[in-house]
């Protein structure tokens, strides 16, 4: 009997230092309110509030009954506190941005958090997202709307800003993608359809049903056939890195110099350049045709130049498929790689015939 009284003491005691704590943060708050908007005392005394009432929220954590009122209290200023670090450093990458955003993110998954909680946190991740936008870094952006609609209570929050993002950065990497055309139409550069054909791609991230993207890629990828695309050759300055590794996530590149049907077969000429990290010995099973009605056909023979593609190689070669398929009716040819490590991502490479 003594035991279990010794114990009920000790936990009022931490009961009642905790109210103390979320006493002085009430207090604290209070006067932040007070305070002029932007003023220092304002901004001092936003502090001192999410110090106490994290406290508060740390002594009580884990107990059976985490008072819903405190965790919001305690959000609301943690929310107030990353509001303002990130308006002075404009990066969400700060440390003291990412340790609020993990004590955040924690907390405002818990059962009785607030509407207001979630949607100001929301719009918060807003705001870093129009950052992200602001420097180029367009993926991030998408990113963190995303993440603001997971969060929020309101998910229209971010509809009309991801809307406007994706159509205006769509406009833009389409208007890139038209000069590049036009210019090589002149120049017949294939440095230029490159270009062309990247911001195309770069379109319909944005905008997958753009019909003028999909007409200048078939108008390039029949320019570029017989020739290696390779995007890191003609894209040499690019803000957005996650954008391009999306694009350009070939680990091997093919140039189909011609087509040609042999008596009921087709053989393709190919050029083969290995840009990943692994030697690739060819089989005919790696490499697929695929038709314009979708129809898959496997090579049922391979010869290159080398039994070996070594990396960071140019390898020329033939493939030789049943049937007899005229450029007109294929799709592309595909490539596949497994290396039988499950840890290790397979190896791909397209070509696109239009």
């Amino acid at each position: 009997m003594k035991k279990y009284l010794i114990a009920a003491i000790a936990l009022s005691m931490i009961m009642l230092t905790g109210c103390g704590k979320e006493g002085k943060g009430d207090s604290a708050w209070k006067a932040a309110q007070k305070a002029p908007e932007g003023s220092s005392v304002r901004l001092m005394k936003q502090k001192e509030a999410y110090l106490r009432y994290k406290e508060a929220y740390d002594q009580v954590s884990g107990k059976p009954k985490t008072p819903v009122k405190l965790l919001n209290k305690y959000l609301q200023s943690a929310i107030a506190r990353v509001e303002f670090i990130f308006g002075e450093t404009t990066s969400a990458m700060d440390p003291a941005v990412k340790i609020l955003r993990k004590d955040i993110e924690t907390l405002i998954k818990k059962d009785g958090v607030s509407d207001e909680n979630k949607n100001r946190y929301a719009k918060w991740l807003i705001a870093v997202a129009q950052n992200y936008r602001d420097n180029d870094d367009i993926s991030r952006c998408i990113e963190e709307l995303k993440n603001a609609k997971l969060f929020a209570a309101d998910k229209t929050l971010t509809d009309a800003v991801e809307s406007q993002t994706k159509s205006e950065y769509a406009k833009f990497q389409l208007r890139s993608s038209q000069d590049f055309v036009k210019q090589a139409q002149t120049t017949k550069d294939p440095l230029d359809y490159i270009r062309a054909e990247y911001y195309a791609r770069a379109t319909l991230q944005f905008d997958p049903q753009n019909a003028e993207a999909e007409k200048i890629l078939n108008q390039t990828r029949k320019e570029l056939l017989p020739s290696l695309s390779a995007y890191e050759s003609a894209i040499t300055e690019y803000t957005d890195t996650a954008l391009f590794n999306a694009i350009n996530s070939d680990g091997v590149l093919i140039a189909i110099p011609a087509v040609k049907s042999l008596k009921g077969k087709t053989q393709l000429d190919v050029s083969f350049y290995n840009n990943s990290y692994n030697a690739v010995k060819p089989r005919p099973s790696m490499f697929k045709l695929v038709t314009i009605d979708g129809k898959e056909i496997e090579a049922s023979e391979v010869e290159f130049d080398k039994k070996v593609l070594d990396q960071k190689f140019d390898v020329k070669g033939k493939l030789i498929f049943s049937g007899d398929y005229g450029k007109d009716k294929i799709k592309k040819l595909s490539f596949r790689f497994e290396s039988g490590d499950e840890n290790a991502p397979a190896i791909v490479g397209e070509k696109y015939f239009q």
